[in-house]
């Protein structure tokens, strides 16, 4: 699997971006929940590569928007604009309405609130 041995020997040679301590030679692959992450083959690429660094995968969590509120948000957004828009809607109509659903749509303070980030 070439494209997982690129970016092993990627991080190897570069190291993580903004991570001035960047001395850790155990490195996690944090997958989302795509069923082909977890195949036999790409766990046994990640994990029996050589190199001077040991590789290993992990499922990502169950999705929970309380962790990342600007989802919410995102979804008041598209919810919004669903309302006034159509197949036949340019371009332009679905710029103009994301425009205008952004001002109908609850302050941000309001979603940390709800997340209990207050």
């Amino acid at each position: 699997n070439a494209f997982i041995e690129h970016i092993c020997s990627n991080i190897e040679q570069h190291g993580i971006p903004l991570n001035h301590l960047d001395t850790d030679e155990h490195r996690v692959f944090l997958w989302d929940n795509l069923n082909s992450h977890s195949s036999p083959l790409v766990s046994q690429t990640v994990e029996a590569r050589n190199g001077p660094h040991r590789f290993s995968s992990q499922p990502r969590p169950p999705y929970q928007p309380k962790y990342g509120p600007i989802e919410y948000k995102i979804l008041d957004l598209l919810n919004e604009t669903m309302k006034h828009i159509d197949a036949n809607s340019s371009t332009q109509d679905l710029e103009h309405q994301i425009l205008a659903a952004s001002s109908r749509i609850n302050s941000f303070d309001a979603t940390f609130d709800h997340c209990g980030y207050a």
